[in-house]
């Protein structure tokens, strides 16, 4: 072992390497670092649908910071009749983004009743240092109640736009388990090719300011780039052919322009840019669904009772 000094000495060295590397990635100097994660099965020690004797499986996927609070990164594809053994193996860019590590949320997916939490998993910030497959124990208020297997490959170099187009077709091979739930009321095709990309809500939000950094003129203020109202229809368009949504997926973003404009300039910077094509999405895949439980609430926050409770 070092002598107190040096080890003092190392550590003051890495916290100054860690600030300059973040504050290089923030001055986009150097690309985030990112792995990917596959969440491949599952093992549940029980049925948690208290109505029927089988249940449809999700996994949800949350990044969780240091201060307790928690951001949503992606969701799995919904495996149909999945009961105790459902299977997933569906693979996610996650990038670490300062998170102290991510939770591995299992849920019995209802329609017009609220989703069950079946339990939990964590995945530590330290187990995205090397390769390596994993059994995570599940754990419901101190139960296990199952285990979760994924796998993890760090220093993934797949492009967010890349990696769902894979994983996309990847989901249409697998037949009955690992696809979308068929007792929901709406017709196939456009609405889950949007539901695939916005259960994906980081890597969507990644591939969108890629895309815009590219094409959006330096026309701001200070030169920083910016799109006009005429230039949303061509934003619509590209998008359009490289995520392979219908055009109308889009809506009319120029007529969405003007909500979003906050500058004065006419013009729409990166992060307000963002935030309508992702908003535009939503809106046209909701037209295209039945609403859900959760979208009746009218965003009153509510708490559900099946997390902290065992319904009987």
């Amino acid at each position: 072992p070092h002598p107190p000094h040096i080890c003092n000495a190392i550590v003051a060295t890495e916290l100054r390497r860690h600030d300059k590397l973040r504050q290089m990635m923030a001055a986009g100097m150097v690309e985030e670092m990112q792995a990917e994660l596959c969440i491949v099965s599952g093992e549940l020690y029980r049925i948690f649908d208290s109505l029927k004797g089988t249940q449809d499986l999700f996994v949800q996927l949350l990044r969780c910071f240091d201060d307790g609070s928690e951001k949503v990164v992606a969701r799995t594809a919904t495996c149909t009749h999945g009961d105790l053994t459902p299977h997933w193996a569906e693979r996610f860019v996650v990038r670490r983004a300062g998170g102290a590590g991510l939770k591995l949320k299992i849920f019995a997916e209802h329609f017009w009743r609220s989703d069950v939490l079946c339990g939990e998993a964590w995945l530590g910030a330290a187990l995205f240092e090397r390769p390596q497959q994993l059994e995570l124990p599940v754990e419901k208020r101190g139960e296990q109640t199952g285990i979760l297997r994924v796998s993890v490959t760090p220093n993934c170099t797949a492009q967010p736009l890349q990696h769902f187009m894979q994983a996309s077709a990847e989901l249409d091979q697998h037949g009955p388990a690992g696809t979308f739930s068929a007792t929901r009321p709406a017709a196939l095709g456009d609405r889950v090719l949007l539901q695939r990309l916005l259960f994906r809500p980081e890597e969507l939000e990644a591939a969108v300011r890629q895309h815009f950094r590219q094409m959006a003129p330096p026309q701001g203020r200070g030169g920083l780039q910016a799109v006009g109202k005429n230039d949303m229809q061509l934003l619509a368009t590209q998008m359009s052919d490289r995520l392979g949504a219908p055009q109308d997926s889009f809506g009319d973003l120029q007529q969405m322009f003007w909500r979003y404009e906050v500058s004065g300039e006419s013009l729409l910077y990166e992060d307000e840019a963002v935030k309508l094509v992702l908003y535009v999405l939503r809106e046209h895949r909701d037209k295209l669904s039945a609403p859900r439980h959760e979208a009746l609430q009218l965003g009153i926050k509510h708490k559900n009772m099946a997390e902290h409770y065992d319904i009987v």
